[in-house]
């Protein structure tokens, strides 16, 4: 079968997680604001108060990580629902 989905999984074809956001430039705006914020913080906070927002991020960080690989699981699972769906003899 050509462009066999699943054989490109298995040797490394598809990387969805290299994917560039669709609106790049709203990223890298975003980005690049966040980057002046976090520089302007930096200058303000003493050593104790970054140190807690450090920590603050990080585990802002670790709980968007979580959040995302759930909301990827239910979309996959959503998505062999609506596969199974429409396989489904009538």
């Amino acid at each position: 079968m050509p462009n066999d989905i699943l054989e490109d999984l298995f040797y490394g074809k598809i990387n969805p997680w290299e994917d560039c956001p669709g609106n790049i430039e709203e990223f890298h705006g975003l980005n690049q604001k966040m980057s002046q914020l976090s520089a302007i913080l930096e200058e303000r906070l003493d050593k104790e108060t970054r140190s807690l927002l450090d920590q603050y991020l990080s585990n802002r960080a670790d709980m968007e990580t979580l959040l995302s690989c759930d909301s990827f699981k239910t979309g996959f699972r959503l998505g062999i629902r609506i596969m199974m769906a429409v396989y489904k003899e009538p």
